[in-house]
């Protein structure tokens, strides 16, 4: 059990130093981890044992496994449980960071030697290896380490959101007709369902769509529930969005609906007696620009 009691006696400069010490030693760990993360898989490099031939395929007995991504060494695959429990973590846990590691090391060198210097922290490298690694890209070495050339430099110098942006974008950029194969697959898989109705008559409707279909469908959603507040109707907002699904069911229902709050700016954007203004403001984030102008303009 550790002790803690001793940052008790610590002034505010102490204190300063501790911490910037702490996080020295932070990175000088996180880093010696991987090194020999690395240096494991070193040991534990695949060689084949000429005279054992006759027992390949033997059940029980230990595998070559390729360590990594194309352009990674192999290794044998009891080494990744003997690695997990020597750190009390789960095999697969263990298996998952050195193929990380593996895949930092040989296919992002640039970055692996900001690691080893101790300019970035190894979590990040290892999030980028294996963002970079996905089977579903499946990019060769020579594209995983143009992706490297062209961002390891960010790392730091943008936001954790934006760098992720960028590497993404590379990861395109590499292979844009494998890109453009993962937009179509995804995109034929659009679908829209239900789940099961409960007592009260209602059912869940769940929807996977271009993305650029469901902003504005929640958008209108929005917009019709603004009206039925402006009306009168004093449920709560996610109640009214719901019953815009039920107008948008009825084309006809839905036009004319819009249509009046048109021809009625003002009484369509002052909301209901009763509105919650919270609700209010949720709602206005999915109306157009035209619409949120007209608020508080004469008839």
């Amino acid at each position: 059990m550790f002790e803690h009691d001793w940052v008790r006696g610590l002034d505010g400069g102490a204190a300063c130093e501790e911490i910037a010490k702490a996080h020295r030693e932070l990175v000088e760990v996180e880093t010696r981890r991987l090194v020999l993360a690395a240096h494991w898989l070193d040991l534990h490099g695949w060689v084949d044992d000429p005279v054992d031939h006759d027992t390949t395929g033997v059940a029980g007995r230990e595998r070559s496994v390729a360590a990594g991504a194309e352009g990674t060494p192999e290794m044998g695959e009891f080494c990744c449980a003997e690695f997990a429990a020597l750190q009390e973590m789960h095999p697969l846990a263990g298996a998952h960071l050195l193929r990380n590691v593996a895949n930092l090391r040989h296919r992002h060198p640039k970055l692996w030697q900001r690691v080893c210097n101790g300019e970035v922290r190894g979590w990040k490298a290892l999030e980028v290896a294996k963002l970079v690694g996905k089977d579903d890209f499946a990019l060769t070495l020579q594209q995983a380490r143009w992706v490297d050339e062209h961002t390891h430099n960010y790392i730091d110098t943008l936001s954790w959101g934006q760098f992720l942006g960028l590497v993404e974008a590379k990861i395109i950029a590499a292979d844009p007709d494998a890109a453009e194969a993962r937009r179509q697959q995804a995109a034929a898989e659009q679908f829209v369902t239900t789940g099961r109705g409960s007592e009260h008559g209602l059912k869940t409707l769940v929807a996977k769509a271009l993305a650029g279909d469901v902003i504005y469908f929640v958008a209108v959603c929005d917009r019709i529930a603004q009206i039925l507040a402006a009306q009168g109707d004093t449920d709560p907002v996610g109640a009214r969005r719901a019953k815009a699904i039920g107008i948008l069911a009825h084309p006809a229902q839905a036009i004319a609906l819009l249509v009046q709050a048109e021809a009625q700016p003002q009484a369509a954007a002052g909301g209901g007696a009763g509105e919650d203004p919270s609700e209010a403001g949720e709602e206005s984030a999915g109306t157009t620009p035209e619409q949120r102008s007209r608020v508080g303009e004469p008839d």
